[in-house]
């Protein structure tokens, strides 16, 4: 009995830990443990759809903060490495990529007394490309925020308690690529109140878009590329509210949620370039979400990832607040016990998502559109073919074919159609009851799923014949590339 037990414990601490999935999503996958305590992940994705994260853990009384690089699935390309020296107390990191994949690095430690921010840069294996760079001068510094722009040039926010003051303030720096100062240290409100926790983003344009709170609600103020204001701070909600994040889209219109004080619920608001409300201030819950992390993906629509009771939902909204997908619960194990979130989409929208589940860290994404072929593809025969799209119900489908997907369709985002536009694909998309397909344009149900039927002509010609299937969903109202919403991965049927 022994030795079985013995094998038994082996088997159970190397082996991977994983949870059950809700539908659409991958299971809960245990990325970060063997610490006593882990928690503020925050995830970045690259170019390759790889997941980078940064966090901390804790051992007894040391305190450190770790990178890891994982595939978009969860599995581990680096091992675990240390960013900041345990004796320094490190909290609070923040990550971000830029366009040629480097990862850039903040956080806060007290190495030279007085909480101050610190800055590094790493190539995309995690090897150092700088030392540990100061990069906040002020006083106590608290939750930094780093992002790049399309310059490459580091931005970086932080809340600083002013100690002389008896103030709590928001400040802003930038860095050139190599975390040289490019500006000093910029104080973004005034002294004599306290303004707490800020996000921002940079927009397209470069423009800097940051909010904040205090017990007086929420707040705004968008600066250019070199920190210099382009508003006054804006008082966006007058009530007690928290966890303010923003997010811009490709029109640079700013996206904003945060949790209302006494009720929990999340509020939305959009604004345009020049800081004038889009929209209301809009509920998207109607119960408790705490700490949202947000992003937004290549055709405008935005994810939320947040916390209600203990643990992890996520909502999709269009760029106008309206929601296209309500909120769900993605942890569906009893015993989650999750507080803070980060969310990142991947080139093709899917969503990727990590959190701290105390003492680990745990990560899981959306699972692309699916479909199934069933029954034998002989000439003369009839096949089905169900589709399974369950983060985007009630949506319009197309179903594609196509004789290669050699080089695919390029959508001019970064995303492709995986067939080739050829004569089959013509007749697949004008004409699909002339080749025997049935139901191929239609809509979703409310779960995602739909059953498309093809009648395989009965043509001695077509035996052995190799084509390519998959289906995309749309928005008919949008343009490309924003019409066209999720991909399928293309499936071989071979004739006979």
């Amino acid at each position: 009995m022994k030795p079985f037990l013995l094998s038994l414990l082996v088997f159970i601490l190397i082996t991977p830990f994983v949870l059950a999935d809700p539908a659409g999503w991958s299971n809960d996958i245990r990325i970060i443990s063997g610490f006593d305590d882990s928690n503020e992940p925050t995830l970045a994705l690259d170019s390759s759809n790889n997941a980078h994260v940064v966090w901390t853990s804790r051992t007894g009384n040391n305190l450190g903060i770790y990178y890891q690089k994982l595939t978009s699935t969860g599995l581990n390309l680096t091992p675990q490495i240390l960013i900041s020296n345990i004796e320094y107390s490190p909290e609070s990191p923040s990550i971000a990529i830029d366009n040629n994949n480097d990862i850039h690095i903040v956080w806060s430690d007290v190495r030279l007394g007085d909480l101050r921010v610190f800055y590094k840069k790493f190539n995309n294996d995690g090897l150092n490309l700088t030392s540990d760079i100061q990069a906040s001068y002020s006083y106590s510094a608290y939750y930094p925020v780093v992002a790049v722009d399309n310059n490459e040039n580091v931005h970086i926010v932080w809340q600083d308690d002013d100690h002389l003051n008896s103030t709590e303030r928001i400040f802003y720096r930038k860095l050139d690529n190599n975390g040289q100062n490019l500006t000093a240290d910029i104080a973004l409100t005034p002294h004599g109140e306290e303004h707490s926790e800020p996000s921002f983003t940079v927009d397209h344009s470069g423009n800097v878009h940051v909010v904040w709170h205090n017990i007086n609600g929420i707040f705004y103020k968008k600066l250019d590329n070199n920190g210099i204001n382009l508003t006054d701070i804006i008082h966006l909600y007058n009530q007690p509210a928290a966890y303010p994040v923003i997010i811009t889209d490709i029109d640079n219109n700013a996206h904003i949620v945060w949790s209302r004080g006494r009720t929990q619920t999340m509020d939305y608001i959009k604004l345009d370039n020049h800081a004038a409300n889009l929209t209301p201030i809009t509920s998207l819950t109607s119960s408790s979400a705490y700490f949202p992390s947000i992003t937004i993906d290549s055709i405008n629509n935005i994810h939320i990832s947040f916390m209600t009771g203990r643990n992890i939902h996520y909502m999709k909204i269009n760029s106008d607040g309206n929601i296209l997908l309500p909120n769900t619960q993605i942890t569906l194990n009893p015993n989650t016990y999750a507080i803070t979130s980060s969310i990142a989409i991947d080139t093709y929208g899917n969503a990727h998502i990590v959190w701290d589940d105390q003492p680990d860290i745990y990560y899981k994404h959306s699972l692309p559109p699916q479909f199934t072929i069933q029954g034998q593809s002989r000439i003369g025969n009839t096949i089905s073919i169900t589709l399974s799209d369950p983060l985007n119900p009630n949506t319009p489908y197309i179903l594609l074919m196509s004789l290669s997907n050699n080089t695919g369709i390029p959508l001019g985002d970064g995303r492709k159609i995986p067939l080739d536009y050829d004569g089959l694909f013509e007749a697949a998309l004008f004409f699909p009851q002339y080749i025997g397909l049935n139901n191929a344009q239609g809509m979703l149900d409310q779960n995602g799923n739909a059953v498309i039927t093809w009648a395989i002509p009965n043509e001695p010609a077509l035996v052995g014949l190799n084509l390519y299937v998959n289906y995309v969903t749309v928005y008919p109202e949008r343009q490309i590339p924003q019409l066209i919403n999720s991909i399928a991965d293309a499936e071989k049927i071979t004739l006979y």
